[in-house]
């Protein structure tokens, strides 16, 4: 049977997420309890892609003040039939009326079937810059430059390739999203694996990972430098049960997982090699996680980067000499990547900047900077600094 036809709860999720959604609560839902979780994954992806074109483009068949009920089932179908040809339409449209009672069909039918007849209509508008809000493209133009800006923000939400690691020989190899991954392999984005790979040269014996979970940078500390041991700092209880998971799927005898704040824990050992992938906005994982720029405003980066800004200070104080700290975001925006780096290096004197060499494709400026449009991989920015 095709899983359009199966029996749908999972349609459900999505449609009470996007009410959710609409009346202010902001949540995610990734479908890794389903079994057939790729079609509703894409379903959900697709949608938080192109809502911002949807709603317009439904807006002129809608009465005014369209309750929420209708108003999110009307998205969530319009999507299946704009944006999926993998899902045939009359599928889209009584799928999405079985999520309501009765006498609210006949409108939500009547308007799908027009979207169906007006499809080719209605995509000959569509423009890219209308999937994002205003904030988003504007620092993306004051960024790349208003030529660079369908090119940058088409890269943005083109959906990831996605690449194990072979944690034997750290080799890169291309995967379904959907297939088995070795188990001496791991799966995680090339931009998110280089990170913890800038420690390569370094001599470790005492390892701090300051905000480890889910783990996939723990693992590959923890093969990289085989002879050190490993702190890995967790404050959210199911973060750190995740985090714990993948340290013993991977068998990293040389890491001991906290459930602790690290800023708030008392630390008695200093440190050869600290990994301190900041919490931050996490927009340069936009096009794995869509939704992000709906979750996020201008006001938040700058919550972050004084956040950010903390850690980054308190941190260092459990270096060693010669002791290298790696400072991290999955952003590309300036007040979370290198302006706190900079900031940092003003205020403290014995710390210098360490040069990257490689990888030459994720090099600017001194350093690890991972352009989606550029890379094909998710929005890192990383620096290398050093206790001198």
């Amino acid at each position: 049977m095709r899983e359009w036809l199966t029996v749908d709860n999972n349609r459900r999720r999505l449609y009470s997420l996007l009410i959710d959604f609409y009346c202010g609560k902001l949540s995610e839902d990734y479908f890794e309890d389903v079994t057939y979780r790729k079609i509703y994954r894409k379903i959900y992806f697709q949608t938080f892609r192109h809502l911002l074109f949807i709603e317009k483009a439904i807006s002129k068949y809608l009465k005014k003040d369209t309750p929420v009920e209708l108003y999110a089932a009307l998205i969530l179908g319009a999507v299946q039939i704009l944006f999926m040809d993998d899902i045939p339409h009359y599928a889209a449209v009584n799928e999405t009326l079985n999520l309501l009672k009765p006498k609210q069909r006949g409108f939500v039918n009547a308007v799908l079937r027009k979207v169906i007849s007006d499809k080719e209509v209605i995509l000959k508008d569509y423009n890219v810059l209308e999937d994002f809000p205003e904030w988003i493209i504007n620092r993306v133009r004051k960024t790349f430059g208003e030529e660079s800006v369908e090119t940058v923000l088409q890269a943005y939400n083109t959906p990831p390739q996605n690449f194990y690691l072979d944690l034997n020989v750290f080799k890169f190899l291309p995967y379904d999203e959907f297939s088995k991954v070795p188990s001496d392999a791991l799966a995680i984005d090339k931009a998110s694996a280089y990170i913890p790979l800038l420690s390569k040269g370094c001599n470790a014996h005492k390892i701090l990972d300051a905000c480890a979970a889910p783990g996939g940078k723990t693992v590959i500390l923890s093969k990289l430098h085989g002879n050190s041991h490993i702190n890995a700092f967790e404050k959210d209880k199911k973060r750190a049960e995740k985090l714990n998971k993948n340290i013993q799927k991977y068998g990293c005898q040389n890491v001991k997982v906290f459930n602790e704040d690290v800023l708030g824990f008392e630390h008695t050992d200093k440190y050869d090699l600290i990994l301190l992938d900041a919490p931050c906005s996490s927009l340069g994982t936009i096009r794995r996680h869509p939704e992000v720029k709906f979750f996020r405003n201008p006001k938040l980066l700058q919550k972050n980067a004084s956040n950010q800004y903390k850690f980054l200070t308190k941190l260092s104080n459990l270096l060693n000499d010669k002791g290298i700290i790696i400072y991290s975001v999955c952003s590309l925006e300036q007040e979370e990547g290198v302006d706190i780096v900079k900031s940092f290096l003003k205020e403290n004197s014995d710390f210098e900047l360490v040069k990257i060499d490689e990888p030459e494709a994720f090099l600017k400026d001194g350093f690890f900077y991972s352009l989606i449009h550029k890379t094909g991989c998710d929005g890192f920015f990383g620096a290398v600094l050093r206790k001198v």
